[in-house]
């Protein structure tokens, strides 16, 4: 791929591990919300009508509801919900997508290390003139203006990326302190306790059926104070 990255492991692009409900419930969005980022749809304007093409990556669209999405779709829809709430426009982050895509061949523009954003615009970096992120040079592909961008580092770091540049692991960062993960090398791709490999699913199941949290903690092997942090992100709102 020209100067761009090629996702080697088939398990992250390939496999279907969720759907859009599922995806949703992972990362906390309206699952309505979820299903226009992976559709295509067709637009009119000044009489042309054009295709605006999906932003999260799915495998198989046939009927409604019959979406799957591999591991590197969840990973664009992680980065796509951040960068909205950074308030960026969806305008603004299609033309960077495009950008990469045909510049420098990133298939999975989202899902890639190479894209950062300084909150008004996004950006893909095209130089790095030493090991201080700080320093890294980056381009925009809106107009191409050379800046100088400082990394989200606090956001960056809930992103572990392979040697192929694409993420491989995502740290929810709702649950905070209790440390969950998503990795699809693990559980199905399905969220767990990073320090125990726990499913939240198998957690939280046996709570809602009744039993005492610090019991399921203890059966679990897992901190109560973690499992209490994560209960709460996960239903406080609900609640």
């Amino acid at each position: 791929m020209r100067g761009g990255f090629e996702l080697v492991n088939n398990v992250r692009s390939k496999v279907p591990l969720y759907t859009v409900t599922e995806v949703a419930r992972i990362l906390a969005v309206n699952p309505s919300r979820m299903r226009t980022w992976v559709t295509s749809n067709v637009s009119s304007r000044r009489n042309a009508r054009y295709t605006r093409e999906p932003l999260v990556t799915s495998i198989g669209n046939v009927r409604r509801g019959d979406w799957r999405i591999p591991f590197v779709g969840l990973a664009e829809a992680y980065v796509l919900l951040f960068l909205r709430e950074c308030g960026i426009s969806m305008q603004r982050i299609r033309k960077a997508i495009n950008a990469l895509k045909e510049e420098i061949s990133i298939e999975y523009a989202l899902a890639s290390k190479k894209l950062y954003t300084d909150r008004y615009d996004l950006l893909y970096e095209y130089e790095e003139k030493n090991e201080n992120r700080a320093d890294t040079k980056l381009v925009s592909p809106r107009d191409g203006q050379t800046v100088l961008v400082s990394v989200i580092d606090d956001w960056l770091e809930l992103i572990t990326y392979s040697d192929d540049g694409y993420a491989k692991r995502l740290r929810i960062g709702r649950y905070g302190d209790a440390n969950v993960v998503v990795d699809p090398e693990m559980s199905f791709g399905r969220p767990i306790f990073a320090d125990t490999g726990v499913r939240l699913s198998d957690v939280f199941g046996r709570i809602k059926a009744g039993e005492e949290l610090s019991m399921v903690a203890q059966d679990y092997d897992i901190p109560e104070e973690t499992v209490r942090i994560a209960w709460g992100a996960e239903y406080s709102k609900a609640a």
